[in-house]
């Protein structure tokens, strides 16, 4: 374990001597599982794959466990994950990147596991046996570096910083997000130097849109609806459009970050009306707090982007959000 007093790196409202204390104990088990979050995204799964890799490269047996299967895998250690099930009753749970337990698969054979908590949502609810959040780190792969920094950089290996950057730069838009701190920064150059070539990682993540899809969005982007206030933007689609049209989901990945950074309006949104006629919202801010927004709906996540299930049909759904933000 390392034990430079440096501080380069450090996690707020999260006690370094409990940081260490925590991955020891999670080093001594050998049956470890790792969780993260329904739709995985690539800093869940990226957190997921360079954490299992450490582990399993040190001969423990290791689960990964998505609650579904993700839409495009991560490219990077892509882990042997387990959708919805488990094959191993673990010594210890970690899960990376999950703001509540509603997201998590966990079922009751886990409930009296020890169970570790390292997320960076704001909104966090988690009551884990040790609970790791910090509402201001980019990403729950930026808190998985430090902490493995902490304990002992030498695990950061090139293969494990290549993950760990994936999961970064998703979350961040390649450093393009308010949530991209100084710190952030720093550690982007610390993976850099392990010697994996960054422009890659961004490749991976900025991919380019299929001619079809690219058709796509700029038919929704003429859909776009304004406040009279002008001070929320909003699009809403129906998965049955998307079937009828023979479009997958995957088709919109991104669409909301974009429509963010191209409108000069605050506040915009994007709601997805699925199968179950319950609506999906994604929600993007410049200024304004869009996690407490959310929360005002049973939804949740950071202070500039958020998200929320609404059990009504699209239109509904839109209006009564809409109402929300104006009166906010």
């Amino acid at each position: 374990m390392d034990t430079n007093n440096q501080k380069m790196f450090s996690l707020n409202g999260c006690d370094r001597a409990r940081i260490v204390h925590v991955f020891s104990r999670i080093f001594q088990c050998q049956n470890i599982t790792l969780l993260t979050h329904k739709n995985p995204d690539f800093d869940g799964m990226g957190a997921c794959a360079a954490f299992a890799h450490i582990l399993q490269t040190l001969g423990k047996n290791v689960e990964v466990i998505y609650p579904n299967e993700p839409g495009t895998p991560i490219p990077y250690l892509t882990p042997k994950a387990l959708f919805n099930e488990h094959k191993q009753i673990p010594e210890i749970i970690v899960a990376l990147d999950v703001a509540n337990m509603e997201r998590l698969y966990f079922p009751p054979a886990f409930a009296n596991i020890e169970f570790v908590n390292i997320d960076h949502h704001v909104s966090n609810s988690i009551h884990a046996t040790h609970n790791f959040v910090d509402g201001a780190c980019s990403s729950a792969a930026e808190m998985l570096f430090v902490m493995l920094w902490i304990y002992d950089k030498a695990l950061i290996t090139r293969q494990v910083a290549e993950a760990i950057l994936c999961g970064i730069f998703y979350d961040t838009l390649v450093l393009r997000t308010s949530s991209t701190t100084e710190q952030t920064l720093r550690v982007v150059e610390y993976l850099k130097a392990t010697g994996l070539v960054w422009t890659d990682v961004v490749k991976s993540v900025i991919k380019p849109l299929a001619s079809r899809d690219f058709l796509l969005w700029g038919e929704l982007m003429s859909r776009i609806q304004i406040s009279d206030s002008g001070k929320v933007a909003w699009i809403g689609v129906r998965e049955s459009e998307l079937v009828e049209r023979n479009f997958e989901k995957r088709s919109l990945d991104g669409f909301v970050n974009n429509m963010a950074q191209m409108i000069d309006i605050d506040i915009t949104f994007f709601a997805f009306e699925m199968a179950d006629v319950t609506t999906k919202i994604s929600l993007r801010s410049k200024k304004a707090d869009v996690n407490a927004i959310a929360q005002q709906l049973g939804g949740g996540g950071h202070v500039r982007a958020a998200g929320l299930l609404i059990r009504s049909e699209l239109d509904e759904a839109m209006r009564e959000l809409v109402d929300v933000i104006e009166a906010s």
